[in-house]
């Protein structure tokens, strides 16, 4: 029997330095690691409310944080994780104060061999174990445990039992709650807690609000396409917050994407219709959920999706979001998004639409090696027109593609209802040449020579 892949996120906003690692540890990545690539720091830190890692392999310089202030931001939300710092050869004595405030370890670019790469992660790992023995006298244990005897979690939370981890990570937690009801039937819920140990009393950083908001946020939506929250608030037995939410039985939409899944266009209209419906009902309470993407879309036997995570989700002239603070994924980000975090509903339009090019073409409609230029063609370029690389695609569904992906707002569709109006006339007439004949005559007519 194998062992199990250790979990590492890797942190690093140059695509090429992150292909270089990767390809310096060859067959170890895939065989005894498993790496998670995130470029902001933001992206890691809310990596860490949902997933759980065993090592973490940062970069210091990000985008949205710079030299050992990054190190202080992620090692707040990330204690009891192994850290190992990447530097370049002039930023050597920045990576010694990281490891002074307790980094494992760290690497100079481009100086550094495979071998050399994969003792540092271990040591990692092992140094942090022996030094959480050490210092508590108790071995590592099972992750529910763990969060009682770190966070003061009870066993009971909202009248629901926790039975086990659905996810975790080192900010927040994802339990399986149970409960008996009058009629003796077991209820099953998904629990979403804070790690009590990370909410510092006063809350500078507003962790608690911006998890309360959301759990607010997604009570106010009564949809079948949102995962819904039956109860939130602070647990009387702990003073931490919590969402109470149904418990989906599917998983991300990414395991749809390419050649892992056999669906048929109709089925992935469905699935992107569905999807625009539950923005509309989102935009109609002036919501805008600014982080559409695979991961964030639960979807259940059935191939009814399920859009989770509103955790950065915006009420218009919200206070928890600073004018310019940026939001979002970069990959499915709408070009407005980089200027300025004062978008709409059309940005989530757009985002949808490079959710939908990814799930009909196989790949993202943009790439690049590195945030700015990931920004550049967002914002300038026009994508590969899909039936290049897809010939069978219906022309209706490519021209459904071109006006989601419009580079400037007002061009788009005025609301995500409009997308779904014009989903339900393909699948009305998925199989008709005559739909075929109107779709390739509207392509014509409005896009001219360049799809989109």
């Amino acid at each position: 029997m194998s062992s199990p892949q250790i979990k590492a996120l890797l942190v690093e906003d140059s695509f090429d330095d992150a292909d270089i690692l990767m390809e310096t540890l060859g067959e170890n990545v895939g065989t005894e690691f498993a790496f998670t690539h995130v470029l902001y720091l933001r992206e890691a830190v809310e990596k860490f409310s949902t997933e759980r890692f065993d090592v973490i392999l940062v970069d210091l310089n990000l985008p949205d944080s710079e030299g050992i202030s990054t190190f202080r931001k992620l090692h707040k939300v990330a204690t009891n994780t192994p850290m190992v710092v990447l530097t370049g050869v002039a930023d050597e004595q920045l990576a010694v104060e990281a490891v002074q405030l307790g980094a494992q370890d760290y690497l100079t670019k481009g100086t550094v061999d495979g071998p050399r790469i994969l003792r540092a992660l271990r040591f990692a790992i092992e140094r942090h174990r022996n030094l959480v023995e050490a210092t508590t006298g108790k071995q590592v244990v099972d992750p529910v445990e763990q969060t009682w005897n770190m966070g003061g979690v009870p066993k009971t939370i909202a009248g629901y039992h926790v039975r086990r981890t659905l996810g975790e990570g080192n900010t927040g937690i994802v339990f399986l709650v149970e409960k008996e009801n009058e009629d003796g039937q077991i209820i099953g819920r998904a629990l979403k807690i804070l790690r009590p140990a990370i909410v510092p009393e006063k809350d500078p950083d507003g962790l608690a609000r911006r998890f309360l908001q959301e759990a607010e946020i997604i009570a106010g939506v009564d949809h079948p396409n949102i995962v819904r929250v039956f109860d939130f608030g602070r647990a009387k037995t702990a003073d931490f917050p919590y969402m109470l939410m149904e418990h989906i039985d599917g998983r991300s939409l990414r395991h749809f994407v390419g050649d892992k899944a056999s669906l048929t266009y109709a089925e992935k209209a469905s699935i992107v219709r569905q999807l625009a419906d539950a923005l509309s009902a989102v935009h109609a309470q002036h919501v805008y959920h600014r982080d559409i993407k695979p991961d964030n879309i639960l979807v259940t036997r059935e191939l009814i999706p399920k859009i989770t995570d509103f955790g950065i989700a915006r009420r218009p002239l919200s206070e928890l979001t600073g004018p310019l603070e940026i939001l979002g994924t970069p990959a499915y980000m709408a070009p407005e998004s980089f200027v300025s975090s004062a978008t709409d509903h059309r940005a989530d339009i757009f985002s949808l639409g490079t959710l939908f090019y990814e799930l009909l073409v196989g790949n993202r409609p943009f790439e690049a090696d590195n945030i700015p230029q990931l920004a550049r063609k967002i914002t300038d370029e026009l994508p590969v027109e899909p039936r290049k690389i897809v010939p069978d695609l219906p022309p209706l569904l490519q021209q459904v593609l071109a006006r989601m992906l419009k580079k400037r707002p007002e061009t788009r569709y005025v609301s995500a209802q409009d997308v779904v109006k014009d989903l339900d006339a393909f699948l009305l007439g998925a199989s008709s040449s005559a739909a075929d004949n109107l779709g390739n005559r509207l392509l014509a007519h409005v896009f001219g020579r360049n799809w989109s």
